[in-house]
């Protein structure tokens, strides 16, 4: 518990003094689909911070928590902190190499303790990104850790390959924006024994993720002065090695889950010089094929989740 509200504590804390540069490649927040720029005429990171050193640091609210389509066993509200660091290495032409690491903590009330709030999430992720053109590529390595046993340590390395398509929709007079991903994780260690609601226990499983946010800018007001960004990801996570397969009884499932959502992010008028601060919030739609996902959520099969949070980078 503890180490969760400190984590939020430092990062609201921290906030005002850091702000703006690039996204990192953990996917960390539940509100991810809003992390690209959605026009290429977007305002340029570089105004902000023109160095090759670069942070995301942020603080979300949920009334729950999934994991790859998995309803985590803890109740609402569910808060976690995150903190992102990356490093423009060096360029190679139109190559850009650059390195991240970064840190997510979740505190939460679980049912069965009756304690305000307890630290059942803490996960750690490092590796590299590689830019090219419209494409970016992040390999990495990450550690999930839950410190009051919510479940069993986990050791994954994996990749992800997003596209940015605002140069292709604009050459096409499309205002709409896809931004298509692929990821790819592979287990190295997961310590669970008989009963999971991450993965497949005592066994090492891939978890296969392909998805869509559609997205779209618009401005507020007679001058422009608010814009509102909006997202509908569309998610698809599966396995061919029964990663979802949560409990002794589950069948084998490809096909996990499948969410949709419908975000929106508003920039917040804070001047440059403090990073670039945004508030945003939405609700996404989660329907569990996999029979073990369901089986660990008392056989439910969707779910319809809210959250909001603050997010600055620099």
């Amino acid at each position: 518990m503890r180490s969760a509200l400190w984590t939020i504590v430092v990062v609201l804390c921290l906030a005002p003094a850091i702000s703006y540069g690039g996204t990192t490649a953990a996917n960390s927040s539940p509100f991810a689909a809003l992390d690209q720029p959605v026009a290429t005429e977007s305002p340029n990171p570089s105004t902000v911070n023109q160095g090759a050193l670069h942070f995301d640091l942020g603080a979300d609210y949920g009334n729950a928590d999934f994991f790859r389509g998995i309803r985590q066993p803890v109740n609402s509200p569910a808060i976690q902190g995150f903190v992102d660091v990356h490093f423009d290495i060096c360029k190679f032409g139109d190559l850009a190499v650059g390195s991240y690491f970064g840190y997510r903590n979740g505190g939460a009330e679980k049912s069965h303790n009756g304690a305000p709030l307890t630290d059942y999430l803490q996960e750690g992720f490092v590796g590299a990104n590689l830019q090219y053109h419209a494409f970016s590529l992040d390999v990495g390595y990450i550690e999930h850790h839950s410190p009051d046993g919510t479940f069993a340590s986990q050791d994954e390395v994996g990749a992800r390959l997003d596209y940015d398509d605002a140069d292709l929709m604009k050459q096409c007079h499309i205002p709409l924006l896809l931004h298509p991903h692929v990821e790819l994780f592979r287990e190295v260690l997961d310590q669970s024994a008989f009963l999971s609601t991450r993965s497949e226990p005592a066994k090492q499983n891939s978890y296969l993720e392909i998805g869509i946010a559609p997205q779209h800018r618009f401005d507020i007001g007679s001058s422009g002065a608010w814009t509102v960004n909006v997202a509908m990801p569309v998610t698809a996570g599966m396995s061919w090695d029964n990663y979802y397969s949560l409990t002794p009884t589950a069948k084998p499932n490809f096909l996990g889950f499948v969410s949709v959502g419908a975000m929106a992010s508003v920039p917040l008028p804070v001047p440059a010089k403090f990073g670039a601060w945004e508030l945003r919030g939405g609700l996404t739609y989660v329907n569990d094929t996999a029979q073990g996902a369901r089986q660990v959520d008392h056989n439910h099969a969707d779910f319809l989740t809210a959250g909001v949070g603050l997010e600055m980078h620099y």
